[in-house]
């Protein structure tokens, strides 16, 4: 027959941590609950299990192996639980570039999960130059295909760019009408598209065909 529990619970506590005090904290219940579970336990064995002294209570001598052998149970007991945690509701990490995630990935999570209750999905940030083995991640989305080893790759979107330029900018210029134009004036562009896509300078800079207006 086994004793209470709940009691060995707060028992190997209360023992790991030489504190009736310092249990009840961690188990998130009150010092008083701690106490009374300790009398219950001691009453069933028929016999005291701590020593209680003026700075507080030390674990009796006949009770140490009990609380070994509670530890060791309760750690094993933990680490299953997880592993079954685990094997019950798999997950996957995506990396992502910003540009997609919020226009596209994060909106459209939220059917994936309700139809995928058991799966959690991580979302990460990730620049255009990086690859998937860089990122440690099941998953990114990136420009340009990945074409390293192991790895497989499937076109999401196209997408075409175009330079714009405010109308203050075209009317101090006197406009952009050809190519030629277009790779002398002043490109702002950020990073990320700077490292993954070739210039539009470079683009421009050795075409001579007129350019639509």
């Amino acid at each position: 027959m086994l004793p209470p529990l709940g009691a060995l619970r707060v028992f190997e506590a209360a023992a790991r941590l030489a504190s009736f005090s310092r249990a009840a904290d961690e188990l998130h219940v009150a010092h008083a609950a701690v106490s009374h579970q300790m009398r219950q336990l001691e009453e069933w064995f028929g016999r005291p299990l701590f020593l209680r002294e003026k700075r507080g209570v030390r674990l009796a001598t006949e009770a140490e192996r009990l609380a070994e052998a509670l530890s060791a149970s309760f750690e094993r007991i933990a680490a299953e639980a997880e592993a079954l945690k685990l094997r019950t509701k798999s997950g996957i990490t995506v990396a992502c570039i910003p540009s997609i995630a919020t226009r596209w990935l994060i909106p459209a999570l939220g059917g994936f999960l309700a139809a995928h209750p058991d799966i959690t999905v991580k979302v990460i940030y990730a620049t255009a130059a990086q690859r998937l083995r860089e990122t440690g991640c099941d998953v990114l989305i990136t420009l340009g295909a990945d074409t390293s080893d192991s790895v497989t790759c499937e076109r999401l979107f196209s997408r075409v760019n175009r330079p714009v330029a405010s109308p203050r900018y075209l009317e101090r210029r006197g406009g952009l009408d050809n190519a030629q134009q277009i790779a002398a004036a002043h490109l702002l562009h950020d990073e990320t598209t700077a490292t993954a896509l070739p210039s539009v300078r470079s683009r421009y800079a050795g075409a001579r065909s007129p350019m639509a207006t």
